[in-house]
């Protein structure tokens, strides 16, 4: 890591990511009653308010995944497109 950035996820991401189902033999989220007592620790330590805040900060998030999640699917279309059309002509 030696000259490169490091990067942490922002605490909306983290919370929302700790909510999605674990998969494989490892799990690599806590689960909901983690991310429950997270909450109730954020609101104990920052206030009623803060929660207000995360849940704005938390939906400007989602709204980025879908968009990216959009742009993803579009580009495979036009990839996979592009592989049948090879196929097809030869």
């Amino acid at each position: 890591m030696m000259g490169r950035p490091l990067y942490f996820a922002s605490e909306p991401r983290v919370l929302l990511e700790n909510l999605s189902p674990s998969r494989g033999e490892s799990p690599k989220s806590v689960g909901v009653e983690a991310v429950e007592k997270r909450l109730l620790d954020i609101c104990q330590s920052r206030g009623e308010n803060s929660l207000s805040q995360l849940r704005e900060r938390a939906g400007e998030v989602a709204l980025a995944w879908r968009r990216q999640i959009e742009a993803l699917r579009q580009s495979l279309a036009v990839r996979l497109e592009a592989l049948a059309e090879c196929r097809r002509t030869g």
